[in-house]
This record gives C-alpha cells, structure tokens and sequence, in this order.
C-alpha cells in the first residue's frame, strides 16, 4: 500500500531529520536505492513509535510492526494492544504480537521489573531477526530520550561509549528518530489527526527515567531555551570523536600484539602509549576485566615481577613484560 505524501508533510521537521538519519544509517530509501525488504518497526501505540510507523509509511517502505504486551497495566494494556491491532489494520500493517507475563520473569531471573520488560522484548525481536531474516528493526527513540540517557550515565559515570548515550544505530536496531525534538513528534502527529496511547506511569517520578524527564531535564531550558539543539550537537561531537579514538585504539592494538592467537602483548609498549588504561580496557573488557580493575595494573605494567589478575572467566598474567591471557579452566 502506498502512501501519499501530502506536501505539509514532506516539508515537515520530522520527515527532513528522518531521512538524513536514514541516509547517514546507510538504510536503502525506497523510489531512490530499490529498497527490495520490508522494515520492521517496534510499535508500543505511544506517540514516538507511532510517528515512527507513520513517517516511515510516507517515506515508502513497506512496514511490518511488533507489538509486545508485557501485561503491567491491566486494561491499559489491553487497551494499548487493540489500538496498534486496529492502527496497523486500518494502515494495512501486518503485525507481529507476543503476551508476556514480565512479573513472572523478574522474579524467575531476580532483576527488576523494567530490566525484564527490555530482556524479553530485546529476545522476542532477535527471535524474529533470526525467523524473518529481518535486515532491520526500527525504534522510536528520539532526541529527549537521548538526553536523558545522557544524564542518566553522567551520574554514573561515563566514558566517550556512555557519553554518545543511544547511538542511530548498534546492530540491526535502527532509531530513525533519534535526532527528532519530542515536541516536533506531536507537531507532526497533530497534522496527521492521529491519535497514540498515553502510559499513565510516565508521570510516575519513582521511576529514575521519568524523575530525570520531569525534574532534571527542564532545568536545562532554563540555562538554555535551545538546549535540545545545544544536546544533539553535543551528540554529534562524541560519536565523531569515538570514531577517532577507536581508530586510534586498534592501530595501537596492532602495535602492541606480540601473538594475536596466543593473546601476549608487549607491557611496555602498552605503558608508553598515549592512554595505557584505555588500551588496557580495549584489549580486555571483552574478557570479562572492569576499568576499576585495570587501573592498578596499569600503574605496575613495567615492573619485572610477575603479576596475576582474575576475571569471572579469564587470567590475565605480566611475566617478564609480556601479557599472557588465557581462560580460567573450570574443574570438572
């Protein structure tokens, strides 16, 4: 089914900030590259997945949508499935749904309950990914949820990974909002005459994302009136740098590698480098070794006597400036 882009529409914020996400994705748009796959698209019934499902329709792909029902509203949930049921009907949409009793799993993996609505909605979107040969699932996450991310890692602590908060793309999940204003979502949901669902526990400040939403995130307006742009390019900024430090990471990596299949690296040549620890976390986090635990390390790399670190899974040993990773072997 095709849509007709009214020209309103075309000229609209959210179409123009949609595109060039696309584009800058590397995502084929049809009637320009032949896009020859459907695009799936996760649909909540919320504002933002709604404008994403419509402002992709009028782009021209040909969309399917996934709706998953975690059943922690009672009739608000319900009442959110037969809207995306009769949206997606009316749009012509095929839809694929899943029930899940979230509770139930929270307590079977003892994490909380937000923690078990995003595992089991991540699993069932890979389940299709895999049944499907989906290319790419779309999510509405716009340029406000990016924020408060952002906010969220800085009172953690962050790195350049963590300050580039929500990135357009990591895998097979795309956000083609992820530049859009919220306000310019309800603009545009308003020219279309197109109603969404309201989740009434978005106003619930319990919640650390809704506290960093109502209480945090307007106090920048008051430093700021433009303080959403003042973000995205700020965004922008980060992932440009994280491209060139993670260039510069692996031509360091390659320096350092004495055997890349036996995992020993040259000690001093990593304590000489320009960022030791960072090298050190590149070469090792994916072994299991936190930052925190690297650090002391890095500060003893050129001494001589030998030293052992532990991860869950892997040993990490300094013997006569060398490093030796290897894999813990568990007892039978």
């Amino acid at each position: 089914m095709r849509h007709i882009v009214p020209k309103p529409i075309f000229k609209h914020v959210i179409f123009q900030e949609t595109m060039s996400t696309l584009l800058k994705i590397g995502v084929n748009i049809p009637q320009r590259d032949g896009q020859e796959y459907p695009l799936f698209v996760a649909l909540s019934g919320g504002a933002d997945s709604v404008a994403l499902l419509r402002v992709l329709l009028y782009i021209g792909f040909d969309c399917r949508a996934i709706h998953c029902n975690f059943h922690l509203r009672g009739a608000d949930s319900l009442q959110d499935e037969l809207f995306v049921k009769d949206l997606c009907n009316r749009l012509n949409v095929k839809l694929f749904h899943k029930d899940f009793d979230t509770l139930a799993y929270a307590r079977e993996q003892q994490i909380s309950v937000e923690m078990a609505a995003r595992d089991l909605r991540y699993n069932y979107f890979l389940e299709l990914v895999e049944s499907e040969k989906i290319p790419y699932i779309a999510i509405g996450h716009h340029l406000g949820d990016n924020i408060e991310t952002l906010i969220q890692h800085l009172a953690k602590g962050a790195g350049l990974t963590g300050l580039r908060s929500i990135p357009p793309q990591r895998d097979c999940f795309i956000r083609p909002l992820i530049n859009c204003k919220e306000s310019d979502l309800y603009d545009f949901l308003s020219l279309l005459k197109q109603s969404y669902c309201t989740d009434s526990t978005n106003t619930d400040t319990k919640i650390q994302r809704n506290f960093v939403r109502h209480e945090i995130v307007p106090q920048f307006a008051r430093l700021n009136p433009s303080y959403e742009e003042a973000f995205k390019r700020t965004f922008e900024n980060v992932r440009e740098s994280l491209t060139l430090v993670n260039y510069a990471l692996q031509r360091l990596t390659e320096e350092v590698t004495i055997d890349e299949n036996k995992q020993i690296y040259d000690a001093r040549k990593i304590a000489s480098s320009p960022a030791p620890l960072s090298l050190l976390y590149t070469l090792f986090n994916s072994a299991g070794f936190s930052r925190k635990q690297l650090e002391v390390f890095t500060e003893n790399l050129q001494k001589a006597d030998p030293a052992t670190l532990l991860s869950p899974t892997h040993r990490l040993e300094r013997r006569g400036f060398k490093l030796f990773l290897s894999p813990i072997q568990k007892e039978s």
